[in-house]
């Protein structure tokens, strides 16, 4: 939800053209931007891994990058982002809409402000004192409203990129989540599916030593921030496959403290995959044939904590 609000803000700040990637899908994305009709090129709401080198040093030395991002970064990334004279526009205090708000405001009017407000609900609220003002400055219960209506519909929407692309366009355009076609009947498909799960956690949730883990359809990170609270184990792992089968995206959540995000890296690459994240929220792609693998290394590395 994150980076969809970061795309609503550059395409109506910019007028940009917008594509949305996800981990699996972002190298390949890169690896399609010619410099001769891409001036400036918008990284939102992404991890950057290793495995991106070889593709953000050819893109960077092409066209302006601006990365905005609120993941723990490596200082070796930074450097090799700096080397690329990238515009770096990070905190891990702030979610990425409000990142990408600031950075923008000269070219953004004022009343697109709850569009990062709608992003900070569904990840930082409170992360600050800063942020915990902004957001108390929107009327409680409609920014409740809107984001859950946001939330929900981009869960259901997870492989459909025509309506998340739609959803851009509407929001660029101000319009609030229960004015788009499809939202509404969207939020209750997944609110159904979503309680269905919760109501039936135990008896279909798989469990390791430390780790509940499940196949589920959707977003898989909406669905594991939803059946963290209540799985029997205090770390989940909600996982679905690709659209052409050949890959695992899974998403990571806790109960305790760990640093999921470099767990995640490490144990992903160890299994031929990438992964990274927040210490308290994490993903992971991994080949099909490696789930199991690695829902076995992640457990074996909690027992080491």
């Amino acid at each position: 939800m994150d980076g969809l609000v970061c795309a609503s803000l550059v395409k109506m700040a910019k007028n940009a053209e917008i594509t949305l990637a996800d981990y699996s899908t972002l190298n390949s994305e890169l690896g399609k931007i010619d410099r001769n009709n891409t001036d400036q090129l918008y990284l939102c709401d992404m991890s950057l891994g290793d495995y991106l080198i070889p593709s953000l040093n050819r893109v960077g030395r092409e066209t302006a990058l601006v990365y905005i991002d609120h993941h723990p970064m490596k200082d070796s990334m930074r450097y090799i982002l700096e080397d690329l004279n990238c515009t770096i526009v990070h905190s891990t205090e702030k979610c990425a809409g409000i990142l990408t708000l600031q950075y923008l405001k000269e070219y953004l009017p004022e009343s697109c402000a709850i569009l990062a407000a709608y992003a900070s609900v569904s990840d930082y609220p409170h992360s600050s004192p800063e942020v915990s003002k902004f957001v108390d400055s929107f009327d409680t219960k409609l920014l409740a409203f809107e984001t859950s209506l946001l939330y929900y519909s981009i869960a259901h929407a997870y492989n459909d990129n025509a309506f998340k692309l739609r959803l851009v366009e509407c929001l660029s355009k101000g319009q609030y989540p229960h004015q788009i076609e499809g939202v509404m009947d969207y939020t209750k498909k997944q609110v159904d599916y979503t309680l269905d799960l919760i109501n039936n956690a135990d008896s279909r949730m798989s469990y390791g030593k430390h780790i509940s883990h499940i196949e589920v359809h959707g977003s898989i990170a909406i669905l594991a921030n939803s059946l963290v609270q209540i799985a029997r184990n205090p770390t989940t792992i909600c996982y679905c496959k690709t659209a052409n089968g050949a890959r695992y995206n899974l998403s990571i959540r806790s109960r305790e403290r760990h640093n999921l995000g470099e767990m995640a890296e490490h144990v992903a690459r160890l299994v031929g995959g990438t992964g990274g994240g927040h210490p308290m929220a994490a993903g992971a792609q991994l080949p099909a044939g490696k789930l199991a693998l690695f829902l076995q290394y992640f457990d074996e590395e909690l027992d080491k904590e």
